[in-house]
């Protein structure tokens, strides 16, 4: 065989033997879920449509593998996140030794899949290197402030991935917060007691060399109950490809590792409890996460993970009642933005924020040009937008669809807080 035969062979047989070696590309739909409650709520996961979750909880416990073996069953990708609130920077040793060991059970060809052999394998394809470590779940050591600290374990932690296996792909800070103006948390900017806000945070981290050591870059945008086109969230995800691109070695994927918005809680002996990010009702609560999710697809975020499957003692935002698994109507939303926009590329802004009209032009589904549009403010206005065809379709931020006939090339609709999809 001559030499161009030779190498003709070799590249053909990268592309047969490793294209499915390639990390999956990640759905923009992902849902965030401790190991030990998916299980309970897998069917109500699987018919909303998900593909992709986050699993949380105590890693190395038996029923994180449980969790991990009933999603994928359902076929679904998981992203986990490692840390340990109390790991002291003088033995990152033992740190290295846990990501090791979690990457030998967890990752290709792992001890999980060996004790499995009938589950279709789906190792670990992403890597998230702790949750809000801005905040108190990472206890600075060694003299060292907090965002100095998680540079180090954060370069551990990507060295041993990518001595594993080069292809997972890190996800680093994920930091509480994720926008510019007060959420009920931190602010973007402030120091206070040891703790940073997250913005400093990443900025801190890029300045400690931090940079080099993560392939996406995770952020938890709650709003404090504001609508998010309030909260300043477009200027932080512009803020934040700044300082990558100088700072942080290039322009990396975003990806929102949290986010949800909280109804109140009703608690015995009292009318409310209240919790961060309080949301006045279902309705608000639909509109406000769907809202945000199309706003981050605007923005170009590549993964949005919902907080949570289901509520928590003080944050009731989940996307099933936890006594009788019950349907919020954000999930009936999500369900219906899943289906008309399967995966929402970005094709043309026709308005962000202008007399408090959003409205993106998304590739939706069967490549049909799709228009989400809503209004911010409290009075419903008209809009008039250009469309393709005569013949189109509104559907409701629910689901309830209805004919549309175009005139001239457009069409004028009533905008309300709830947005609707044209297509």
């Amino acid at each position: 065989m001559n030499k161009a035969m030779l190498i003709l062979v070799l590249l053909l047989s990268t592309c047969i033997f490793g294209a499915d070696k390639a990390p999956e590309k990640p759905s923009f739909y992902s849902l965030y879920a401790w190991h030990s409650e998916y299980p309970q709520f897998a069917d109500e996961v699987a018919k909303v449509g998900f593909k992709w979750m986050r699993l949380g909880g105590p890693v190395f416990d038996p029923g994180e593998d449980k969790g991990f073996v009933d999603a994928v069953k359902h076929g679904i990708n998981v992203a986990t996140v490692i840390g340990d609130k109390n790991a002291d920077i003088t033995k990152m040793q033992e740190f290295r030794e846990d990501i090791k060991k979690y990457l030998a059970r967890y990752g290709e060809n792992g001890t999980l899949w060996k004790e499995n052999p009938t589950v279709k394998q789906i190792p670990l394809q992403y890597f998230e290197i702790w949750n809000e470590p801005n905040i108190e779940y990472l206890t600075p050591t060694g003299g060292k402030k907090r965002d100095e600290c998680y540079a180090e374990f954060l370069k551990a932690a990507y060295e041993e991935i990518k001595k594993f296996d080069p292809k997972i792909k890190v996800v680093g800070m994920n930091t509480a917060g994720g926008t510019m103006k007060p959420d009920g948390a931190l602010t973007a900017e402030l120091n206070f007691n040891g703790l940073i806000g997250w913005y400093k945070f990443i900025k801190g981290v890029h300045k400690a060399g931090g940079g080099k050591y993560y392939d996406i870059l995770g952020i938890h945008p709650y709003t404090g109950g504001k609508a998010p086109e309030k909260a300043g969230y477009i200027k932080a995800i512009e803020n934040i490809h700044a300082d990558c691109i100088a700072n942080g070695g290039g322009d990396k994927p975003i990806w929102v590792t949290e986010c949800g918005f909280s109804l109140p809680i009703t608690k015995k002996g009292s009318k409310e409890a209240p919790a961060e990010g309080i949301i006045k009702d279902e309705e608000t609560q639909a509109n406000y996460l769907i809202r945000e999710m199309a706003i981050s697809a605007a923005c170009g975020v590549e993964q949005f993970q919902i907080m949570y499957i289901s509520d928590i003692s003080d944050f009731y935002a989940g996307l099933f009642t936890r006594d009788g698994k019950k349907w919020r109507k954000q999930t009936y939303a999500l369900k219906n933005m899943m289906e008309l926009l399967p995966e929402p590329l970005l094709l043309k802004k026709l308005s962000e924020g202008t007399d408090g009209i959003y409205a993106y032009v998304f590739k939706g589904a069967g490549d049909k040009e799709t228009i989400m549009a809503w209004n911010t403010g409290k009075e419903d206005v008209e809009k008039e937008f250009e469309v393709k065809g005569s013949e189109l379709t509104l559907s409701t931020r629910d689901g309830e669809k209805k004919a549309l006939k175009a005139a001239g090339g457009k069409v004028k609709i009533t905008l309300t807080q709830s947005p609707v999809y044209i297509y």
